[in-house]
């Protein structure tokens, strides 16, 4: 789908949901995403390196699907709030990250 109609699109479900839906939306988002993470890590850990390549195979797929979801409802959060505020902080954040990477 191009940039225009996911605007368009999350532009709907936030006409049709309201902001405050959205962004509750964003909490469980960002909380099934830390779930996964933490399955992930858990199963790394505690079971044997044949069963635990199998569990993490499902988990990183279960992963990929939590990004996905998040970035969807971070790219609404976009229409939300200020985009241009968070691409201002955003630069200055990689900014930062740039020069402690030079360390």
């Amino acid at each position: 789908m191009n940039k225009n109609n996911r605007i368009k699109l999350y532009e709907s479900a936030i006409a049709q949901w309201g902001k405050y839906a959205q962004m509750d939306m964003i909490l469980e988002e960002s909380s099934e995403l830390i779930l996964a993470c933490g399955e992930l890590i858990h199963s790394m850990m505690k079971l044997s390196r044949a069963k635990s390549e199998k569990q993490t195979n499902m988990v990183t797929m279960q992963i990929c699907n939590e990004i996905a979801d998040l970035e969807i409802m971070l790219e609404q959060a976009h229409l939300i709030f200020d985009d241009e505020l968070i691409n201002e902080i955003k630069e200055r954040k990689l900014e930062r990250l740039k020069e402690r990477c030079r360390k």
